[in-house]
């Protein structure tokens, strides 16, 4: 990760006694060398806070020669405070009036000049009204993950997200996913040239693919519902909830649009899913989004609260796959029935014949038993 600023150099200087008062003063010079941008603290005989004056900033929406916060209980209650880091780089200004939180700011990392000495310029600002934001920014816990540093940053209007941005960093790395929520279509972008626009059309959601601003393709549905054993259909076995369930699905034939090819493998991977059915629309699929992203979900795809049409699971859940002919019987695949509460029995066929029988009680060993059966019939 190219780093943003330098990390605050905090150097206690001098620690003032005021016997009259009994208050101390604590100041934090930013520059050891150069004692020019300070942050003093003042506290009362109990060591409770009571005040503190900062100069190692200036806010776009209210600029002074210094800024000044008043404790109250040891909380802030008035002014300006500097409070925790995005990043563990930039410091969040809060401004408070009468102990409620009443606006923020920042500014973003990634836009403008890098800012490596105070004063540091703050042009971003949060808006609170009745303890919710009503307009500016979120910024979401940061996840750690594989040597990668995410953090989702989601912005508001009128109380309701608008934009969700989702910031990927590593050593000399650097990726970005941008939702945007606007006139009833839900944009994603991803490089700077590729994007995705999802639009809700009677209960489904329907999304073209664009490249430079150039529709390369547009979603259709290539699979349908059916019935049991209808000809040259499939029947997936998943696991739910430690039960195994059947679906019936069959190819239909006409396809996507046209081929296109892309390099964003993810953008594409994300086109796939389309259509989908969804009950709601894209401003509630960007919030739904968003609180996937505050789950333990990390992968983009993942954040999207549906699977592919008409699919009810994933393919993660999938043990085997039954394959049938124009004549709607079994062609190949592994044929699931259940013989009691605790055993499934798995009928293996291949080139339209039983090759292979076996029971189970633990669901996790069919997908693994699947797979070798399929690899000793290809491979005699």
């Amino acid at each position: 990760m190219k780093k943003i600023i330098p990390k605050m150099l905090l150097i206690l200087l001098t620690t003032k006694i005021y016997a009259q008062h009994k208050m101390k003063e604590k100041v934090e010079y930013y520059d050891e060398y150069n004692k020019e941008y300070y942050t003093k603290y003042r506290s009362n005989e109990k060591n409770e806070l009571v005040g503190v004056t900062s100069n190692t900033f200036i806010i776009n929406q209210d600029p002074q020669n210094f800024y000044i916060g008043i404790y109250n209980e040891n909380k802030p209650y008035k002014g300006y405070f500097i409070d925790e880091k995005i990043l563990n780089e930039i410091p969040i200004i809060r401004y408070y009036e009468k102990g409620i939180l009443m606006k923020e700011y920042s500014y973003y990392f990634l836009e403008g000049e890098d800012q490596y000495k105070p004063p540091f310029k703050y042009n971003l600002e949060t808006i609170y009204e009745n303890g919710k934001i009503k307009s500016g920014y979120e910024y979401l816990p940061e996840k750690k993950e594989n040597g990668a540093t995410t953090i989702g940053i989601c912005r508001y209007d009128n109380f309701k997200i608008t934009e969700f941005y989702v910031d990927a960093f590593a050593e000399n790395y650097f990726n970005r996913f941008f939702f945007k929520n606007e006139q009833g279509k839900l944009t994603v972008r991803h490089a700077i040239n590729n994007y995705l626009v999802i639009e809700k059309k009677e209960k489904m959601l329907w999304v073209d693919f664009y490249e430079s601003d150039k529709k390369m393709a547009t979603s259709k549905q290539i699979y349908e519902r059916i019935a049991p054993e209808t000809p040259n259909s499939i029947t997936e076995y998943y696991q739910e909830n430690g039960n195994i369930k059947a679906f019936h699905f069959k190819k239909n034939n006409s396809e996507q649009k046209e081929e296109f090819h892309s390099e964003d493998d993810i953008l594409v991977k994300l086109f796939s899913i389309f259509p989908a059915e969804y009950n709601n629309d894209t401003t509630h699929l960007l919030i739904d989004i968003v609180n996937s992203y505050k789950s333990d979900k990390s992968k983009i795809e993942d954040l999207f609260p549906f699977n592919s049409y008409p699919f009810t699971y994933n393919e993660e859940q999938v043990l085997s796959r039954v394959f049938y002919d124009n004549m709607g019987k079994i062609k190949e695949g592994g044929f699931l029935t259940k013989k009691d509460n605790e055993t499934y029995q798995l009928d293996f066929y291949y080139k339209g014949k039983i090759t292979n029988t076996k029971t189970f009680k633990n669901l996790k060993d069919i997908k693994q038993e699947v797979d070798k059966l399929y690899s000793k019939a290809l491979n005699p």
